[in-house]
């Protein structure tokens, strides 16, 4: 089987058409700020979506906060390693 030959992302394509392309369609969602996080293959399985995500490091959250309040940490009790 034959590989496709690669494109060059940034060479012109003739048989892409943006005549019925709307502009600023998507602006107002840019405006809002928007974050991408590439997830790894192997976590996709246990993380498929955006809300299982979010959810993931919610609980995160909460329990860095919760281990942070049980045992808050000063600058004079961290050990110094030499």
């Amino acid at each position: 089987m034959k590989k496709s030959p690669k494109l060059d992302p940034l060479a012109e394509r003739s048989d892409i058409d943006f005549s019925r392309g709307i502009r600023g369609k998507y602006f107002n969602l840019l405006e809002k700020g928007t974050n991408v996080a590439i997830i790894d293959p192997a976590l996709h399985e246990h993380f498929p979506d955006s809300e299982s995500v979010n959810r993931a490091l919610r609980a995160l959250l909460t329990i860095r906060e919760s281990l942070q309040t049980a045992s808050p940490r000063s600058s004079s009790s961290k050990r110094q390693v030499a």
